[in-house]
């Protein structure tokens, strides 16, 4: 069995605001989770760039409808990021709780899907760069490529640490200012 990793990243909001809104989330859903099972890591460089990154707990499965409520709740941007048994890396962004980008490398990955679908889950630099402050759409845009099965491992900037496999999210993430939360030896 692979890794399955679930994350939040949310933009423009303290980490109170934001773990706040994620408690009432877990009440809502009646989730035997609270915050203590959560790890979170921030990144400002001014009170208005908050860069909030939740790391969930093995078995929560609600980290797409978790972000959506945030991203609605406080009005701001927030992605939605997983780590598929350690075969590949996707989101889902929400802006307001409405879902404006998708990305998945490997779109077929759990069944043949039309070339329409396919195309849905291209992910799109440019609404991120519009959305986030500071990022530029070619700085990010060589993440959201499909992966071949059988093309060479490679990175997509110079700079980076992982290859085009499931850690490349940490790349992306860093990218967009965002801190993965974790030190426990899991990479």
């Amino acid at each position: 069995m692979g890794v399955f990793i679930s994350m939040t990243c949310a933009f423009g909001k303290s980490e109170d605001e934001v773990t706040k809104c994620l408690n009432e989330f877990f009440q809502l859903e009646n989730e035997n989770i609270g915050l203590t099972d959560i790890e979170v890591c921030t990144r400002n460089t001014s009170e208005e760039n908050y860069k909030v990154t939740i790391l969930y707990p093995s078995g929560f499965y609600k980290w797409d409808n978790a972000s959506k409520y945030i991203s609605e709740k406080l009005k701001i941007p927030v992605f939605s990021f997983h780590i598929h048994d350690g075969d590949l890396w996707m989101y889902l962004f929400f802006e307001k709780g409405q879902l404006i980008d998708k990305f998945n490398p490997l779109p077929d990955y759990w069944d043949k899907i039309s070339s329409e679908e396919r195309k849905t889950w291209e992910g799109k630099p440019q609404i991120i760069a519009d959305k986030i402050t500071g990022v530029e759409a070619f700085q990010i845009k060589k993440y959201l490529t499909n992966w071949d099965y059988d093309s060479a491992l490679r990175k997509a900037y110079p700079q980076d640490e992982f290859e085009n496999e499931a850690w490349q999210v940490i790349d992306f993430m860093d990218k967009l200012g965002f801190v993965y939360p974790s030190n426990d030896g899991i990479l």
